[in-house]
């Protein structure tokens, strides 16, 4: 190697360390983009662009034909007997212990596919023995998800 290519060879290894370094400072810059599972959740949360009804107990579930019938085959059954738009459909469900915090929780798992029922509250930690039962039973009423 002459002493001309060692100077250009050392020129281009700063000159990569600065283009990664830019490219560290261009990344950090930009907002993260949110995840796949992160937009799922904000469809479920804020209720964009619905277009069918579950009533269950009296509580009203705005949600996605398209999302529910393809995560779960109940629902998938359930919606083909429902075609319209903006449809209420009556929800019963044989599993004793269901009610409509732990409905909205299933509804969100298969959103998202994480399931915490009673979240943050004082019955989180005595449920999670009792909703692995549970959630035993409801694969045996829904069938497995998606």
């Amino acid at each position: 190697w002459s002493l001309r290519e060692l100077a250009a060879l050392a020129e281009e290894y700063e000159a990569s360390g600065a283009l990664k370094d830019l490219s560290v400072q261009a990344d950090l810059a930009r907002p993260p983009a949110p995840t796949y599972k992160q937009d799922l959740s904000d469809l479920f949360d804020y209720k964009y662009c619905t277009d069918v009804d579950l009533v269950f107990q009296g509580a009203v579930f705005p949600v996605h034909r398209a999302v529910l019938a393809s995560r779960c085959p109940y629902f998938q059954n359930v919606l083909q007997n429902f075609p319209g738009y903006g449809a209420q459909i009556g929800v019963d469900i044989r599993t004793a212990g269901i009610d409509i915090p732990m409905f909205s929780a299933l509804l969100r798992f298969l959103y998202t596919g994480e399931f915490n029922p009673y979240d943050g509250t004082s019955k989180a930690h005595q449920m999670r023995l009792s909703n692995t039962n549970l959630l035993m039973q409801l694969c045996e009423e829904f069938g497995n998800p998606n």
